[in-house]
């Protein structure tokens, strides 16, 4: 059976960053949650036994950003080499990647749009609701798990399931979201 990489978030917002003079009309960032640019590679080198053929490697633009947690420092590659525990214990989560994908900030583990001391981080979906853009959020997970609640809210644990979803239905500035949560969020 063939693996194949599939996209775990997408958050579509129009363009906030690009002068008017540009055709732009929208920008999609899509998140395979937990992935890197290994897990790409390695998919193409089983597939096809080469590099450059899957159909990201297609896409005009790619960008590529670190999103370890605040209290992380970075990933060290010798560490993780010398320390069998290493990777154990300084990994980063979905809660504080969202975060610093969104808001450009680090922050703690299980911090989802705050930084460490608690503090409203701006994201991306509230600039681009500040110059009256049109924001979706499109999950194949339950939408007010880490990675799409880390794009418009704000709380300092990503385990308050009913406080995200409250946040995202009732005081976001979302104009679509389209994701799980049956049974307590079907209404």
């Amino acid at each position: 059976m063939k693996m194949k990489l599939f996209f775990v978030s997408c958050f579509i917002f129009t363009n906030i960053l690009v002068p008017q003079s540009h055709d732009i009309k929208n920008i999609i960032l899509m998140i395979s949650d937990g992935c890197g640019k290994n897990h790409i590679d390695v998919t193409s080198y089983y597939e096809y036994g080469e590099l450059g053929m899957q159909e990201y490697d297609k896409f005009p633009i790619k960008l590529f950003m670190s999103t370890y947690s605040g209290q992380n420092r970075g990933y060290n590659t010798w560490l993780n080499w010398i320390l069998i525990n290493y990777c154990k214990y300084y990994f980063t989560d979905s809660a504080a990647a969202a975060t610093a994908i969104s808001t450009g900030n680090k922050t703690n583990k299980g911090y989802i749009g705050t930084n460490s001391k608690n503090n409203k981080l701006e994201h991306i979906a509230e600039r681009a609701n500040n110059n009256n853009k049109s924001i979706g959020l499109v999950t194949s997970v339950p939408f007010n798990h880490a990675t799409p609640a880390g794009f418009v809210c704000h709380n300092d644990d990503r385990n308050n399931y009913g406080d995200l979803a409250i946040e995202m239905i009732y005081k976001s500035q979302l104009d679509l979201i389209y994701g799980c949560g049956n049974p307590w969020f079907d209404d």
